[in-house]
């Protein structure tokens, strides 16, 4: 049984006998309550877990199968799985890399050794940062088009401006094709 602290009139703490017999069956039942809750929730926390282990053991079956590995099925459940250390997972992909760099070093050498190292590194880099330099073509095409823009900008807002000038004059009656309120 846990323990309660109750604070009541009398200044009661866990002093069982001198509470009242409704007051001690209350907090009687609680805890019993409570007791089963707490099973409960392990219960069905023990489940998920059992759960995830099946689901795991049943998902490394089945990628060393994809592997082409043999399986011992009563093994592999009684071991929890078929897996590889972490050490093993680094170490296949460390000769997984190196066979890749064997690969690239035999294409190059088929492509022929008349690129340098320099060469080869700058048709095969990942750098998609902006040249350095700009060519005077390039330079001049990028400012028609920055000058275009500002002038479709300069143009549209004279246009607002002219819209909302005429449209006041004509609310005003000035122009044609307005109305002009009277009092």
């Amino acid at each position: 049984m846990t323990e309660m602290r109750v604070r009541a009139g009398g200044g009661w703490n866990t002093d069982y006998t001198r509470m009242s017999y409704s007051l001690r069956s209350q907090v009687e039942s609680a805890d019993r309550a409570f007791a089963r809750e707490t099973a409960n929730a392990e219960r069905e926390r023990a489940a998920r877990a059992a759960a995830f282990r099946d689901g795991a053991v049943r998902a490394s079956i089945a990628a060393a199968l994809d592997r082409g590995e043999h399986v011992d099925l009563r093994q592999a459940w009684a071991d929890g799985g078929v897996g590889r250390t972490h050490a093993e997972v680094l170490a296949e992909a460390s000769a997984r890399m190196d066979l890749d760099d064997r690969r690239q070093a035999w294409r190059r050498a088929k492509e022929g050794a008349a690129l340098s190292d320099a060469e080869w590194s700058e048709q095969n880099s990942a750098d998609n940062s902006a040249p350095d330099t700009i060519s005077d073509e390039a330079r001049e095409r990028a400012e028609k088009r920055a000058a275009r823009a500002a002038n479709r900008e300069f143009v549209t807002r004279a246009w607002n401006v002219t819209e909302s000038v005429l449209g006041v004059e004509r609310a005003n009656g000035r122009l044609p094709g307005g109305t002009r309120r009277t009092r």
